[in-house]
């Protein structure tokens, strides 16, 4: 039987954050929810909040610390939640570290893993990766990938996106690096806190982030 997970996962872009939680999510039969994902849908509603969160989102800033807080409130009491979750873009803040402590007072431990990544790896494999124009999948990326010229899924064409060129990247990474640390400083401290080298295979970083998960507050498998 598997035991219920609260966990947040921190990456850089292309640290493959996306797909190690993927794979906890369907392993432990939990939602991932990204923050992303999350403002987009409620963008969506074309409720006055959603008004708001888009006006913010369009004008290129960041939606404030209390409505993000409020929203990830809200998606974490609904029923698919209940066995955990893995929080995917938040908490970007202390502030909202902090909220999301109060949130789950009560409920199972927090366990926060952090993939770990040299920046010129991350620029190296960001540099490989294609988009299919037709169905949005990423491929490539990584040195065991295989390349090619039509997606796999939908035979639409693969293309290098114009923001992923190395200066482009590497401003990407500096601003994450920046407003990432006070975060990670958060939560460092805490004995359910793990950083995995996450420069290997897929599947080695799987079972090391498993590893991890395990070892913090004692979950088990």
């Amino acid at each position: 039987m598997l035991v219920g997970l609260n966990l947040v996962i921190f990456g850089p872009p292309g640290s493959g954050k996306g797909t190690q939680a993927s794979l906890i999510a369907e392993r432990r039969e939990i939602p991932h929810i990204s923050t992303g994902d999350i403002l987009r849908d409620v963008v969506l509603s074309e409720s006055s909040l959603g008004e708001e969160v888009r006006v913010v989102m369009d004008s290129g800033k960041l939606v404030s610390d209390k409505i993000v807080n409020d929203i990830v409130r809200k998606r974490l009491v609904q029923s698919d939640a209940a066995r955990g979750f893995i929080l995917d873009g938040f908490p970007r803040t202390v502030l909202q570290a902090s909220a999301l402590d109060a949130i789950l007072v009560g409920q199972s431990v927090l366990t926060i893993v952090e993939l770990v990544v040299p920046d010129d790896e991350l620029v190296a494999r960001i540099s490989r990766r294609r988009v299919c124009g037709a169905c949005g999948v990423i491929v490539g990326g990584r040195r065991d990938d295989e390349a090619h010229l039509t997606c796999s899924i939908c035979g639409g064409d693969l293309r290098k996106r114009s923001d992923d060129c190395d200066d482009i990247v590497r401003r990407r990474l500096h601003v994450y690096h920046r407003d990432t640390i006070p975060v990670l400083e958060f939560y460092k401290p805490r004995q359910n806190f793990m950083s995995v080298d996450g420069s290997r295979p897929i599947d080695d970083v799987a079972f090391a982030v498993n590893d991890a998960i395990a070892g913090a507050a004692g979950v088990r498998s």
